[in-house]
């Protein structure tokens, strides 16, 4: 909670202090998660600290769009990295079954898990002029994993 929900916080805090003090308008993109729209039983903490992150988003949003400031995140789903590979052999330590990388990877109607280079050109996105009239929102990047 403490570097996932609360980071966030003091994080768009501090982006929203720096952007009204320049002269307001800037623009703020959080990381969420699909977790935080469809809570996993063995993820649970996480879960809800991604959730934290989807309503500080939409809260900001609403407190600086006045300052012309937009708000948004985008929430990746199965990712393969070495934190995913950490993860599954923690959850196979634990007795999960068959709650690990492979079967959540199973349900992604593309067929195959996101690599980091598919969640790039979203946050470049974001971060671009193309996304101006785009606030609150969070863009799941997750191949159709849970159809949101």
């Amino acid at each position: 909670m403490k570097v996932n929900a609360l980071g966030v916080l003091i994080g768009t805090q501090e982006a929203a202090k720096q952007y009204i003090a320049q002269g307001g308008t800037g623009k703020v993109i959080n990381t969420a998660s699909i977790a935080g729209r469809t809570g996993f039983p063995n993820f649970a903490p996480y879960s809800a600290a991604k959730a934290a992150v989807i309503s500080l988003t939409q809260a900001a949003a609403r407190a600086l769009a006045p300052e012309g400031i937009t708000v948004n995140a985008f929430a990746p789903g199965v990712v393969a990295t070495p934190l995913w590979t950490k993860l599954d052999a923690e959850l196979t330590e634990m007795g999960a079954g068959d709650s690990g990388f492979d079967s959540m990877a199973g349900d992604i109607l593309l067929g195959r898990p996101a690599v980091p280079e598919d969640i790039v050109p979203t946050a470049v996105f974001l971060a671009a002029s193309d996304s101006d009239y785009i606030t609150g929102q969070v863009i799941p990047i997750e191949g159709g994993m849970i159809l949101v």
